[in-house]
């Protein structure tokens, strides 16, 4: 496999220089580039045809679902992840049919990597109508175990729900609270419920 050629949008520098010297120290990276408004981002697509693009959800008052349309007019195979900040959860903007996916601002390194990887490789979850998109992969009975936590279930209440023992209920929270980088079942029951998870289509990706 080829290097892959990766964009980061974000109007802090301090963003771009993080996330470049985070993909770059990667051996499929080959590339890195940075842009710090729409006209660079667009120019930056044009020019070097990345494979992804990671764009904030909000770049100044300009939302990614304004953005992701003129960065694939720019360069059609360029896939979008949009970049989950506070503002998000009260804008909701990550919910383009163009936008592949999306990574969390506060996602572990390892979590994020894999997640742009499986982007570059067009290994994310297919979207269809009115699915939302997904970042990183949960299996089926995480999923399951996520959307019984969300409706506010115990680890009992979901072992038998379920016919698991709660110690086994116990390991797939512990693995879907570290795989969508939550720090507690709260947590991980908002971000679920930002990405539509309790919705039964949104498919596993294990």
């Amino acid at each position: 496999m080829t290097g892959r050629r990766i964009l980061i949008v974000d109007d802090h520098e301090v963003v771009r220089i993080g996330f470049r010297a985070l993909l770059c120290s990667q051996d499929w990276v080959e590339r890195c580039f940075g842009a710090a408004s729409i006209e660079n981002a667009v120019e930056a697509a044009r020019r070097w045809k990345p494979h992804v693009a990671i764009v904030k959800d909000w770049v100044g008052d300009v939302s990614v679902n304004e953005i992701a349309p003129q960065i694939a007019q720019a360069w059609q195979p360029c896939r979008i992840l949009a970049m989950e900040t506070v503002r998000t959860s009260r804008h909701s903007p990550a919910s383009d049919k163009m936008i592949a996916g999306w990574i969390g601002c506060d996602w572990d390194a390892r979590t994020l990597l894999d997640t742009v990887n499986r982007a570059t490789t067009g290994r994310l979850a297919p979207r269809g109508p009115g699915t939302p998109s997904i970042g990183p992969a949960l299996s089926t009975r995480q999923l399951e175990v996520l959307r019984l936590m969300m409706t506010g279930a115990t680890n009992r209440e979901i072992a038998q729900q379920l016919s698991l023992s709660p110690h086994t209920i116990k390991a797939h929270t512990r693995g879907l609270l570290r795989t969508l980088g939550a720090r507690n079942r709260t947590e991980a029951a908002l971000r679920g419920k930002r990405l539509g998870i309790a919705d039964p289509r949104i498919p596993s990706l294990a």
